[in-house]
């Protein structure tokens, strides 16, 4: 473990990303505390930027994605026409067959 190094402040959601990528990865020598905080020591480590994704992403798409298992849920409730059809819109949208 490196005994001194600059502290880069990250948001919670990059720290946990790199910190999974590093446990993963088995580097568990990186875990380290400062200061009553974790911290990850980087010593010898570069950061490369992912490839791009094959796929643009599609915001409504990703959200559909999340409501539809709840929408589905609902409609096994409420069987009602106007929400099996909503979930059949969705499925379908989903499924690239609109």
């Amino acid at each position: 473990m490196t005994y001194t190094y600059a502290l880069l402040e990250v948001s919670k959601a990059t720290f946990d990303e790199i910190a999974a990528k590093l446990a993963a990865a088995g580097s568990t020598h990186s875990f380290d505390e400062h200061g009553g905080k974790n911290v990850l020591d980087m010593h010898g480590l570069a950061l490369v930027v992912e490839d791009e994704p094959t796929s643009t992403p599609d915001p409504t798409r990703d959200a559909l994605a999340l409501v539809l298992p709840l929408a589905k849920g609902y409609a096994a409730i409420h069987p009602q026409e106007s929400n099996l059809r909503y979930c059949q819109i969705a499925t379908d949208l989903l499924e690239g067959k609109t």
